[in-house]
């Protein structure tokens, strides 16, 4: 009899688990296509911490480079945890090294949890490991994309109008109007 609670109790536990977000569950699924200096390619679900070991991408440099702007980064940190973060990118793109650095520089700053950022790497040919290009309708890469609820509420693509926060501020408050005003303003 003291078999089956317990029983219950793992089977339970196992179920919520698969019901995470897959952002929740940080995980690797990627394959190496090219692995060679500056001529790096990754296919499919990776971390920052991968992202750390491509060397174009120049971590820890661009990392300490980029400047948050703090009177942004408060507004910014207080309502960013709400969002679900998915980041396409190229190892091997220039933009993608340029950005990536920084945004993951701006979500330590803001104590955003690093686990809710769902990053997938594409080939040279924009395409995913598991036609994700498709999915989140990736023609440029990087593309951010900023979801509420499961829902994209906005993207930044390729580059920034202003600045990483700046930028995503402004899909926060274009969000926030919209909640306001309801739909039909």
């Amino acid at each position: 009899m003291n078999m089956m609670p317990k029983f219950l109790v793992a089977a339970l536990v196992s179920l919520w688990a698969t019901m995470l977000p897959a952002a929740a569950q940080p995980h690797r699924d990627f394959d190496t296509l090219i692995n060679e200096p500056h001529n790096m390619v990754y296919k499919g679900i990776c971390t920052f911490e991968d992202l750390a070991g491509v060397e174009d991408f120049h971590w820890q440099e661009r990392v300490a480079a980029y400047k948050v702007q703090p009177e942004v980064l408060k507004l910014l940190a207080a309502e960013l945890h709400q969002y679900e973060l998915v980041l396409l990118l190229g190892t091997w793109c220039e933009d993608s090294h340029q950005l990536v650095p920084g945004l993951y520089r701006l979500l330590q700053d803001a104590h955003y949890p690093l686990e809710k950022v769902h990053i997938i790497a594409l080939d040279r040919d924009k395409k995913g490991k598991y036609d994700e290009e498709r999915t989140y309708a990736v023609q440029q890469v990087p593309t951010l994309i900023m979801r509420l609820g499961g829902v994209e509420k906005g993207r930044i693509t390729e580059t920034v109008t202003s600045s990483l926060e700046e930028d995503m501020l402004s899909i926060m408050a274009t969000v926030e109007d919209a909640e306001e005003n309801g739909p039909d303003e």
